[in-house]
């Protein structure tokens, strides 16, 4: 249900689409966004929660938050925005809603990032290491390094420390963390924020 003008050029080129330039790919998504709608609304069996919703991902101010305005659900953000930034994205929305006669709160907030944690330094550090084999930007680095390197976009350290990290968003008006997490076989990994983090949060 996310819908947005991509970016992943390797994709494309992946399965012989054309990666157009930003202009045209964002023309055509607003020309397929009535489409999409006029496809669920008439589909049949009539769908149960009615018109589609919409996940608008990005923050460009010209044409993606009026886009989310106009049609999001959700609007969401790819990787941990700086907290001034976040902030001033959260207030171009709301400024963008009251001119549209809409109420900012209708549009849930969102963004998706990894994360890094940790009952201690080590268990980080050891999560670091382990996160070297899947993600080749990180493959040359010691895994303080990846420490440090992901302290940027992403949610690091222990259960609390990232609830922490996570409230300030939460008091703009986050309702939702895409969590990506890169290492599939680490339950326990998710389970630190499960249990450890989102009590913290509730």
């Amino acid at each position: 249900r996310g819908v947005g003008t991509c970016w992943d050029e390797t994709e494309h080129s992946g399965f012989l689409f054309p990666f157009c330039s930003l202009k045209e790919r964002f023309d055509r998504l607003e020309a397929g966004l009535p489409i999409i709608r006029e496809t669920w609304e008439k589909s049949t069996p009539t769908p149960v929660r009615g018109s589609i919703p919409l996940l608008v991902g990005g923050g460009g101010e010209k044409r993606t938050l009026p886009l989310a305005v106009r049609e999001a659900t959700e609007w969401g953000l790819g990787g941990r925005p700086d907290l001034d930034t976040y902030r001033q994205k959260v207030d171009r929305v709301a400024e963008l809603c009251l001119a549209a006669g809409r109420d900012p709160k209708e549009i849930s907030r969102s963004f998706q990032c990894g994360y890094l944690g940790g009952k201690t330094d080590d268990e980080i550090l050891k999560r670091a290491a382990a996160m070297r084999e899947v993600l080749p930007r990180y493959r040359e680095m010691k895994p303080a390094e990846v420490v440090e390197a992901a302290r940027q976009t992403w949610f690091v350290g222990t259960p609390g420390e990232i609830a922490e990290q996570l409230k300030p968003y939460i008091q703009l008006g986050l309702n939702r963390w895409h969590v990506q997490h890169f290492l599939l076989d680490d339950d326990e990994g998710l389970e630190l924020l499960m249990e450890g983090t989102a009590p913290l949060n509730a």
